[in-house]
C-alpha cells in the first residue's frame, strides 16, 4: 500500500522517526511513490517563488459617506446661527413696546390733570352767567338795608340754587372728533399691542436654533466615523 497521505508530511519533515523510517524504506523499493514525491517538491518550490502581496488594512470594504451629508451639515450650522440672531432680534422687539408704554404713562398724568382743571374753570357758575363786578363793568353801589325775605322767596331761591348746581355738575360733552391726551395715550397703547402680537415668539427661534445645531453635530459625527 502506497503512503500517499504521508508524502507531504514526509517532505515537510513533520513525521516522527518511526513513521519517517517506514516511508523512507517504502520509497526505496517503490517505483510510484518517488515520482509522486518529486511532484510535491516541484509544487512546493513554485509556491515559494510566488510574490507575497501586502494585505490591505481591513478585509471589510469601507463604505463611502453620501455626498449630501457635508452640504447638509454646513446648511444646518448656518441655519442654527441665523436662528440665534433671530432670537436676539425678536427678544429686543418684544421688550421695546413694553418700555415705550411704561414711559408714556407718567407723561399722560399731568396732561389729564391740566385738562380737568380747564373743565372745572369753564363750568363754574360765575363764568357762565357773568355774575360779579368784572362781568358788569360798573362800580359797586352801597347796599340798601335788606328786608326780611318771606318763606315763598326762600323756597324759590333754594330751587334756583339747586338747579344751578345741577347744571354746573353736568359734565361738558366732548365732541366725537375731539382728541384728548388720555385718548391719545390709549390709542398709543392700543396700537402697540397688535405689533407685539404680530412678532413671533423668541422661544420659537431658540428651539429652531437648538434643532439645527443638534442636526449639524450629528452629521459631523457621522462624517468622522466614516
Amino acid at each position: 500500500m502506497h503512503p500517499f497521505v504521508d508524502l507531504s508530511a514526509y517532505l515537510d519533515g513533520a513525521l516522527d522517526e518511526p513513521r519517517r523510517a517506514e516511508v523512507a524504506a517504502h520509497l526505496a523499493g517503490c517505483s510510484v511513490c518517488p515520482g509522486r514525491l518529486a511532484q510535491l517538491r516541484a509544487t512546493a518550490s513554485l509556491i515559494r517563488r510566488l510574490p507575497s502581496p501586502a494585505p490591505s488594512r481591513s478585509l471589510v470594504p469601507r463604505l463611502a459617506a453620501p455626498f449630501w451629508i457635508a452640504p447638509l451639515r454646513t446648511l444646518s450650522a448656518v441655519a442654527s446661527g441665523l436662528a440665534v440672531l433671530a432670537f436676539a432680534a425678536t427678544t429686543l422687539i418684544a421688550s421695546a413696546p413694553a418700555a415705550t408704554s411704561a414711559g408714556g404713562a407718567p407723561a399722560a398724568a399731568p396732561a389729564s390733570a391740566a385738562s380737568n382743571l380747564e373743565r372745572t374753570d369753564s363750568s363754574s357758575p360765575s363764568s357762565s352767567f357773568g355774575v360779579g363786578p368784572a362781568a358788569s363793568g360798573q362800580p359797586l353801589a352801597p347796599a340798601a338795608p335788606a328786608a326780611q325775605p318771606s318763606s315763598s322767596a326762600l323756597t324759590s331761591d333754594a330751587t334756583k340754587r339747586s338747579a344751578q348746581g345741577q347744571g354746573a355738575a353736568t359734565p361738558t360733552p366732548v365732541a366725537k372728533g375731539e382728541t384728548t391726551p388720555e385718548g391719545r395715550a390709549r390709542d398709543a397703547v392700543a396700537q402697540s399691542e397688535p405689533i407685539r402680537r404680530e412678532v413671533a415668539s423668541p422661544w420659537l427661534w431658540l428651539a429652531v436654533a437648538i434643532l439645527f445645531g443638534a442636526l449639524a453635530l450629528a452629521l459631523q459625527r457621522r462624517l468622522r466615523t466614516r
